[in-house]
């Protein structure tokens, strides 16, 4: 018989052990998860340790969900079933468990990504109430672009800048991961372009370099107007990806970047992620 319970920050020792054994033989190229990993997270993506949960048999781990939260939703980060405990209600249980309390204590909404290659995972979160909200698409270049003529239109901007700005558009869903609430904790090592014109800024593109891989991250972009996004987004795209080695950019929406202008300056697209939501409330 299986025990179910949420954890206490003094659990993330447990939480790293199960997740080890639930989560990672799904997945086999996810990076390890330790204690130090689940703080960082903790600290990055606002993981909670009272929005995590384990399963238990005896005192070994069958399965275990860890969870964000922020004042107006959680995300289910990861989710496993121990693969020799598979199909025995362990992954519902924990998914119903974690929305039951946060329709008492909130956040009110629920959030899941998943890989669009996985179709048992996304059957399985829409049998528990989840729906499609967004399709993600990941893109790579692999060689520097050549580098676009100096242009007066193109100035650095920094993240405060596009806040105070209001010239991120809060009505295209990001992943957690590039969240303005994430991107704001990243905190000095985003850089950033912006097309200004003096009524506003018109087009903006957010990166970070990772100086362990040399690759370019992108984090965010958009422009004011979309008539002229493909416009003003190539010219931004030309100087921040000119002077860099690889270049990625991970679960884009067609909404920030159209597709087609990265497919046109030769970028490659890779795997295709799946934003999902359902309210944790009943009816």
């Amino acid at each position: 018989m299986a025990s179910y319970r949420f954890c206490r920050t003094d659990d993330w020792p447990l939480l790293a052990a199960a997740h080890a054994a639930c989560f990672a033989p799904h997945f086999p190229g996810t990076p390890a998860l330790d204690v130090p990993g689940l703080k960082r997270a903790a600290r990055e993506i606002d993981l909670w340790a009272s929005s995590a949960m384990v399963a238990r048999e005896g005192e070994s781990p069958v399965a275990v969900l860890l969870a964000t939260k922020r004042p107006a939703s959680s995300l289910v980060w990861r989710l496993g079933v121990h693969p020799q405990h598979l199909r025995r209600g362990h992954g519902r249980h924990l998914l119903t468990s974690l929305a039951s309390k946060l329709a008492i204590l909130g956040p009110p909404r629920l959030e899941a990504e998943l890989p669009a290659a996985l179709p048992g995972a996304l059957a399985f979160f829409e049998a528990c109430g989840f729906g499609r909200e967004v399709a993600w698409r990941d893109f790579a270049l692999d060689a520097p672009l050549t580098a676009p003529p100096p242009s007066d239109l193109v100035v650095p901007v920094t993240l405060d800048e596009l806040v105070g700005h209001r010239a991120l558009d809060g009505r295209v869903r990001r992943p957690w991961a590039r969240t303005l609430e994430t991107l704001a904790k990243r905190g000095e090592s985003i850089r950033g372009l912006a097309v200004a014109s003096e009524a506003r800024i018109e087009a903006h593109l957010l990166y970070e370099d990772d100086e362990a891989s040399g690759e370019r991250r992108l984090l965010a972009a958009g422009c004011a107007d979309p008539a002229r996004s493909e416009l003003w987004l190539e010219l931004l795209l030309r100087h921040g990806a000119s002077a860099a080695g690889r270049v990625v950019f991970e679960r884009v929406a067609p909404q920030e970047v159209p597709f087609g202008l990265f497919e046109r300056l030769g970028f490659v697209p890779g795997a295709a992620t799946l934003g999902l939501a359902r309210d944790a409330r009943p009816g």
